[in-house]
């Protein structure tokens, strides 16, 4: 057997990120058929799911409340995760998920998960305002959560909106004290 030497690097910017395209596209396509093999080899199905921000959700939550940095996730509660644990399980959970389709944009599924952030975090008791000023949500998240969170009801207020002129209603009880 002969093999050549990959050791040294290449000294060409250009053609080494050139190479290093290729390489990666061809290592996807093997990863492909390899994982086809294996399903049908056990009986399995294998089914594609939608990558965006699965590195960046938190898999227990649904969120996107939470930070990766390196090899751990931190959640907002202060857990540290296994920062690959934690995206595979956010891709196992894709695979159910009813909302984020494999062919959705990444803008799309974004704003399906900023309002599942909103909706968490009223559901807890807090606002954007709050997850974002204690680290919770990343800040490059700010003007979109934002501008999702004006869609729903005010903090503390059990309500629904107007379906005629879209005013907010309030009823009985605040929710949270």
């Amino acid at each position: 057997m002969v093999k050549k030497d990959l050791s040294s690097p290449l000294k060409s910017k250009v053609k080494a990120k050139r190479i290093n395209r290729k390489l990666n596209q061809w290592i996807k396509g093997e990863l492909q058929t390899s994982l086809q093999e294996i399903g049908q080899l056990t009986g399995s199905t294998v089914k594609t799911v939608n990558a965006a921000y699965t590195s960046q959700s938190d898999h227990l939550t649904g969120t996107l409340l939470g930070n990766r940095n390196g090899d751990c996730f931190y959640r907002y509660n202060g857990d540290v995760l296994q920062s690959d644990y934690n995206a595979a399980n956010v891709i196992l959970d894709r695979g159910t998920d009813e909302e984020i389709t494999r062919t959705m944009k990444y803008r799309d599924v974004k704003l399906v998960l900023l309002h599942r952030t909103v909706r968490y975090l009223h559901s807890i008791g807090y606002s954007v305002s709050y997850a974002l000023e204690n680290g919770w949500l990343s800040t490059k998240f700010k003007k979109d959560a934002l501008a999702v969170e004006s869609e729903y009801p005010p903090m503390g207020c059990r309500g629904r909106l107007s379906s005629t002129k879209g005013e907010f209603i309030q009823l009985e009880l605040p929710l949270w004290r």
